[in-house]
């Protein structure tokens, strides 16, 4: 898809704000060697993690984090959670993104993915 001339103008010279939403960070990589699972996938990781049997379908992300919390305790769900969003690899479309001198970014995903691919560009997201 090509971009029109005005909005590749207007992202070259610094004038939009970016907003990465759900599948932001596709195709990056966590500290298990694993995409950052996204909100299905991460109900069903944690009830399995905490032994609660997950419906696909029926069972919503709150409901499995809320019970996975009461089962693990705040140690253990913390560092389930630490293990598949921090310190993640940026997928090489984010680090793409991260050469453009974005007005300023937004992102409604847990991991640090983004962050990842702008400490390897040369724009600081200070």
């Amino acid at each position: 898809m090509q971009l029109p001339k005005f909005l590749l103008d207007q992202i070259q010279r610094g004038r939009v704000v970016l907003f990465l939403g759900a599948g932001a960070s596709f195709g990056s990589t966590n500290r298990l060697q694993e995409s950052p699972p996204m909100a299905s996938a991460l109900a069903k990781l944690l009830s399995d993690e905490s032994g609660i049997d997950f419906v696909e379908g029926e069972d919503d992300l709150s409901v499995a984090a809320a019970n996975a919390k009461k089962r693990l305790g705040d140690g253990r769900y913390n560092q389930f959670l630490q293990d598949r969003y921090l310190r993640c690899r940026a997928s090489t479309d984010l680090q793409h993104l991260a050469q453009f001198p974005w007005a300023r970014i937004y992102t409604i995903n847990i991991d640090d993915t983004v962050e990842d691919a702008f400490n390897r560009s040369e724009y600081d997201i200070d």
